[in-house]
């Protein structure tokens, strides 16, 4: 059975490659300025709204596996679901205040 510390490396490992993934397929595709464009009339800040808000929904399953799953399992933490939620909202809600 892995360590904690070897789960969050791996875990970490993981997000980094499918994000990398990701782009490097938008940029290969050369589709990279549709997925960063998809509605037309939009303005410059509420496409960069929409590309915050769907980064981190894009994160979230990683947070909840890395930030409430992998502290479970490991008898790390014993909070439930609800108020970790309410942590992590409050959490991405000031990330996004300084992107």
């Amino acid at each position: 059975m892995k360590s904690y510390g070897d789960a969050r490396r791996f875990l970490g490992l993981v997000y980094m490659g499918v994000i990398s993934l990701l782009l490097l397929g938008l940029l290969i595709g050369d589709n990279l300025y549709i997925a960063m464009m998809p509605f037309e009339g939009f303005s410059d800040s509420q496409y960069t709204l929409f590309f915050l808000l769907v980064w981190f929904l894009f994160s979230f399953p990683f947070d909840l596996i890395g930030g409430y799953v992998l502290p479970k399992k490991y008898g790390r933490s014993i909070e439930d679901l609800g108020p970790w939620l309410l942590k992590w909202v409050r959490g991405a809600g000031v990330q996004l205040l300084y992107f």
